[in-house]
């Protein structure tokens, strides 16, 4: 799929490079390459590719914001359900990490 005449894959290499400075420019693209996984996995019948997923989750914890980032990635869970999943390890990473921004998110709001 394609967003602006670019791949997504090409999308997802340029928030990498704009993340530090351009921080909330990079996760407006990442939100959009989101949608757009959506769309093409209900066109296809598969998951949403969970990458977009993980770069968004990195650049809200980044920015402390711990609470977002585990709606995004229970965005992804809700729209991927697990009979609908693939191998992967970005999967399991976004487990993990939402454990850690649970666990970050207690501990900023006990301060």
């Amino acid at each position: 799929m394609t967003i602006a005449g670019l791949d997504m894959w090409d999308w997802l290499e340029y928030i990498k490079s704009i993340a530090k400075e351009q921080p909330d420019d990079a996760l407006a693209i990442a939100y959009a390459l989101i949608t757009g996984a959506e769309q093409e996995a209900k066109a296809s019948g598969r998951e949403p590719a969970p990458a977009y997923t993980e770069r968004a989750a990195m650049l809200l914890r980044s920015k402390k914001d711990y609470a977002g980032e585990i709606s995004v990635i229970k965005r992804w869970e809700k729209a991927c359900p697990p009979s609908k999943r693939g191998p992967g390890k970005t999967q399991d990473k976004l487990w993990q990490r939402q454990i850690k921004a649970r666990e970050l998110l207690a501990k900023s709001q006990s301060k």
